[in-house]
């Protein structure tokens, strides 16, 4: 399962991703969210990872290409990005790619999820 929502009002795009994530979902997705992207002058993003079970390799293929292909709108656009999950590895992985990108990542465990909402609030 992958979800999204932008509210423009506040400049933040939320992603809530669970369990299984299909080529499917993933493209409807990322095609709405590069359309609001293209749109925003910047935006913070909130990943909310709640029982991840993987992702088909079909997405995963299209995630890390995508990935590598939008990394400088990325870079120009996206202020801060928190990702909340229950799994370490993921608040793992958000620390390694960190100095990859030049937005400012921070990961939160599930109960601290409006901690990460606020600090995606503060300037």
């Amino acid at each position: 399962m992958l979800t999204y929502k932008y509210d423009k009002s506040k400049n933040l795009m939320e992603f809530m991703i669970g369990e299984k994530v299909n080529k499917e979902d993933y493209e409807k997705v990322m095609d709405q969210f590069r359309e609001d992207l293209q749109e925003a002058e910047y935006v913070n993003v909130l990943e909310l990872v709640t029982g991840f079970e993987g992702i088909d390799a079909s997405a995963l293929f299209e995630d890390i290409k995508e990935s590598i292909l939008s990394v400088p709108e990325l870079n120009q656009k996206v202020k801060k990005a928190a990702v909340v999950a229950d799994q370490k590895w993921i608040q793992s992985f958000a620390s390694v790619i960190n100095p990859i990108v030049e937005i400012d990542i921070k990961s939160f465990s599930p109960e601290k999820e409006e901690a990460a909402r606020q600090w995606l609030n503060s300037h």
